[in-house]
């Protein structure tokens, strides 16, 4: 009813179709005839166009996305083995860093033994002191734990 009220007559500027499954280049053929004769009447049609009298109106064109699809393919399958790649290399730094800070770890760790077992620290108060930092890290992981759920629980 608003575009009645408008002092311009009605256009198409975009349509959209799909095909079923293996009937695309047969629908394809026959757009492309009826755009070929709708652009050979616009052209045959004095005094339509944009530009001024004498020229035909503006052409129809087809696009379809399985040939915009078919032409980025290689595009695609170039970035996919760009970025696995570099996913690859990622996931060997990440693991690498992971076995240096482990192994790191554990040298200083034993290094730090051999200090206070040369100070007079006995083997009984070692086995103590790593039953002690073990039942804070389980108590330190169970409480970050149990926050992380509550908080998950209470979202959903």
């Amino acid at each position: 009813k608003g575009f009645e009220k408008l002092p311009t007559e009605k256009k198409t500027f975009c349509m959209e179709l799909d095909a079923k499954e293996g009937r695309e280049p047969e629908v394809k053929r026959e757009i492309m005839n009826i755009c070929l004769e709708e652009n050979r009447r616009r052209d045959a049609t004095p005094g339509t166009g944009w530009k001024g009298e004498g020229e035909g109106e503006a052409g129809l064109f087809v696009i379809c996305k399985s040939e915009l699809l078919a032409q980025a393919k290689e595009y695609i399958r170039g970035n996919r083995m760009l970025f696995g790649s570099i996913s690859a290399v990622l996931l060997l730094a990440g693991a690498a860093n992971f076995l240096n800070v482990t192994v790191t770890g554990i040298l200083s760790r034993k290094n730090e033994f051999q200090i206070m077992e040369c100070v007079g620290m006995t083997k009984r108060q070692k086995r103590k002191m790593l039953l002690t930092e073990g039942l804070y890290y389980l108590l330190a992981v169970g409480v970050l734990a149990g926050m992380a759920g509550i908080v998950l629980l209470c979202v959903k």
